[in-house]
């Protein structure tokens, strides 16, 4: 091994005691990471959940998946403010889609 005395088993005593540690660490999770998955793959799928009540459907060719709209330009240029406020906007945006939501049916 080296010259120096001793140098080889503390080498040997520190990879020793730095490898079991791994080791305790990688059966600690295994051992909590294992019940873990299996109590949201096994005992939630039969647990009864039927989900939020629509189904899910792909996004249509004609949705827009994303926006840069913003308001500041139409302010700017044509004098305009929003008649309701934002919040507003979005509950009665929610409502309508509740209340026609047989609409998406015909969007296939």
């Amino acid at each position: 091994m080296l010259s120096v005395p001793y140098v080889g088993w503390l080498l040997f005593v520190i990879i020793l005691v730095i490898g079991h540690v791994l080791n305790l660490f990688m059966a600690t999770l295994g051992g909590f990471v294992h019940p873990l998955r299996l109590t949201f793959v096994e005992f939630y799928k039969n647990a009864g959940f039927n989900g939020g009540g629509i189904e899910y459907k792909p996004f249509n060719n004609a949705d827009m998946n994303e926006t840069g709209a913003d308001i500041t330009k139409a302010k700017t240029l044509l004098s305009w403010q929003p008649q309701i406020d934002f919040e507003t906007g979005i509950d009665n945006t929610i409502k309508w889609h509740k209340q026609n939501i047989s609409l998406l049916d015909s969007l296939d």
